[in-house]
């Protein structure tokens, strides 16, 4: 028909790093020959990324007797695609160098888009308490950053929990048959990175002695630590001091004064 207008669309996807690097020309072919249409990266209309999500998943809090290694996954996420670099922080300090990853479309999802990094670390290091970080900046290169925290204490106690903490006098009778031992206890839900050490009037003693934890049927760790009391001690006086350390709380130090008026 005289007039008619007839017309084809087609349509060719390309990543935004790819529109900068290269020209890309369509062409059309008919009974004649047709000049190809030219496109570059000054005909696209550029739409600011969309700020990333970021989220840290970690073990189970469950425990895992026979595993050394543990996993950590930064799992990056958005409503528009591109790249972004991540890197790694433990207690603040950076761990290896930056890596670069590209949020893909999420299949079935809509029109999100997502990304991960894995980091192995060792279990001991997770049980403790360390703190890891999950650092991104997108676009790369640039100050727009992005942070995520992830320690056990976080994840599996909320908070930094302070444990319940006393010393037991011996009894009188043991005093006198020099068997005088002093029992210092600590309660918590996490105590399996816990240290006790014991000070006898301000200086470092290795006389005690550790039990190993133990946990109850509610799930509450217990830990305790016994150091001898001499009859030379006793009669002089003498201060003792327990003083515990741990991952998920602060160091805590509870003194008791060892003389001879102390009777049970």
């Amino acid at each position: 028909m005289s007039g008619e207008v007839l017309y084809t669309t087609s349509q060719l996807t390309i990543s935004s790093s790819s529109s900068s690097e290269f020209n890309y020309k369509c062409f059309v072919k008919d009974k004649i020959e047709l000049p190809p249409a030219i496109f570059t990266n000054k005909y696209c209309i550029w739409q600011p990324q969309k700020p990333v999500d970021v989220q840290i998943l970690t073990p189970g809090c469950g425990k895992q007797s026979s595993v050394v290694n543990v996993e950590l996954v930064c799992f990056l996420r958005s409503l528009s695609s591109g790249k972004a670099e991540v890197e790694w922080l433990k207690n603040g300090v950076k761990m290896q160098e930056k890596q670069e990853v590209a949020l893909r479309a999420v299949e079935g999802k809509g029109s999100g888009y997502s990304s991960f990094a894995h980091l192995n670390i060792s279990k001991e290091s997770w049980d403790k308490g360390d703190l890891y970080t999950c650092k991104v900046t997108r676009p790369p290169g640039s100050q727009n950053i992005t942070m995520h925290n992830a320690s056990k204490c976080q994840v599996c106690y909320g908070c930094m929990i302070q444990p319940t903490m006393f010393i037991t006098k011996p009894s009188y009778r043991s005093l006198l048959d020099r068997s005088a031992v002093l029992v210092c206890t600590v309660i918590s839900p996490n105590l399996e990175s816990a240290q006790i050490t014991w000070l006898v009037d301000d200086k470092p003693s290795n006389d005690g002695v550790t039990e190993m934890v133990t946990t109850d049927a509610n799930g509450s760790q217990k830990l305790r630590s016994n150091h001898s009391v001499s009859l030379e001690q006793w009669t002089k006086g003498t201060i003792f001091a327990c003083k515990v350390i741990g991952g998920c709380f602060e160091e805590r130090t509870e003194a008791i004064t060892i003389k001879k008026a102390t009777r049970e």
